[in-house]
């Protein structure tokens, strides 16, 4: 150990050895440069996957704001469909009210034109 002045390093390796470690270190690059390339593309499409949820968070806003202009506008409807129908029975009232006064009138004409017919044929000179 302390006798070989060499730090506990060893005899330096073989050419054949050598050249292993070459290998093996180049297979290490060559996947961790993979690992790499794979990583990067993760965080491409991480990147494509937060850009499609914001835009699907900005449809879902963009569409509850019209399904609250739809809620609005069917209360609304319900009350101008509501408010037609008291119109509705208002009108249907007042129109055998109408007739009635219409069926007064006539009646209260056939009376006058049958006094006047009377008096003018009692009081008349001819």
């Amino acid at each position: 150990g302390a006798a070989d002045g060499e730090q506990g390093l060893g005899p330096p390796p073989s050419a054949a050895e050598g050249e292993r470690l070459e290998s093996e270190a180049r297979a290490l690059l060559a996947a961790y440069e993979t690992d790499l390339d794979k990583i990067v593309e993760t965080q491409a499409k991480l990147g494509e996957v937060a850009n499609l949820v914001s835009l699907f968070s900005t449809k879902v806003v963009e569409q509850q704001e019209q399904v609250d202009n739809i809620h609005e506008l069917a209360e609304e409807s319900t009350e101008i469909i509501e408010n037609a129908g008291k119109h509705l029975d208002r009108a249907v009232e007042n129109r055998s009210s109408y007739r009635a006064w219409l069926v007064c009138w006539f009646v209260g004409s056939a009376l006058f034109l049958l006094v006047y017919d009377y008096l003018d044929a009692r009081f008349s000179i001819i």
